[in-house]
C-alpha cells in the first residue's frame, strides 16, 4: 500500500512562507511607523524646549526679529509698574501685567498665575520664559526668580581691623 498525503507537502510549505513573508513585512511596517513617529514627536518636543536667553537690552535690539521666536528674558522688575487686572465684575485675577528693565531699556510683559514672594524683591532678578503676543506685550508662561544677593560680594566695606588676626598669648 503506497501512502496517500491529504495535500501535498510543497504546497502547505508554500503558504507559510508566503504568510511569513507576509508578516514580516507588516512587522517591518509597523517599526518603520513607529520610528517615524518617536522621530516627529522628539523633534516637536526639542523645539519647544528650546529659547534664546537674552536680557531685555538685548531682545529691544532684535526689534521685529524678536516676535518670531520663544525666548528667556532676565531683568528687573520696575517699582511701580505691576499691576493685577480684574476680571469683568472688577474681580482681581491672577493675570498680571509689569514692566521688566535692563540697563538701558524696558519690556512690557504678562503672566497670568501666582508669583513667588520674591518676584517684589528690588534686589532680584526675574527671568521670564515665553514669547511675544499680538501687541508686542512679552507673554510670559514661566517664571524664575534668582536672588543673587546670597551669591555676591558685600558692597560696604568691612572696619579696618575686622580682618587682623587676634594674637592669643
Amino acid at each position: 500500500m503506497k501512502y496517500q498525503p491529504s495535500h501535498e507537502p510543497f504546497e502547505e510549505r508554500s503558504e507559510n512562507s508566503s504568510s511569513s513573508l507576509g508578516s514580516k513585512y507588516r512587522l517591518f511596517i509597523v517599526l518603520f511607523v513607529l520610528l517615524v513617529a518617536f522621530v516627529y514627536f522628539g523633534f516637536t518636543a526639542f523645539n519647544e524646549a528650546t529659547a534664546y536667553y537674552l536680557t531685555v537690552d538685548e531682545v529691544n535690539e532684535m526689534g521685529e526679529l524678536a516676535s518670531e521666536e520663544r525666548f528667556q528674558i532676565k531683568g528687573s522688575l520696575v517699582s511701580e509698574s505691576f499691576e493685577r487686572l480684574p476680571d469683568n465684575n472688577g474681580n482681581p485675577t491672577t493675570l498680571s501685567v509689569f514692566t521688566l528693565s535692563g540697563e538701558s531699556s524696558k519690556l512690557m510683559a504678562s503672566y497670568d498665575g501666582a508669583l513667588p514672594e520674591l518676584f517684589f524683591n528690588p534686589h532680584s532678578e526675574i527671568v521670564l520664559g515665553g514669547y511675544f503676543g499680538t501687541e508686542g506685550i512679552f507673554v510670559a508662561e514661566r517664571v524664575l526668580v534668582k536672588c543673587p544677593s546670597k551669591y555676591q560680594s558685600i558692597d560696604y566695606e568691612l572696619p579696618a581691623d575686622y580682618a587682623k588676626p587676634v594674637n592669643v598669648e
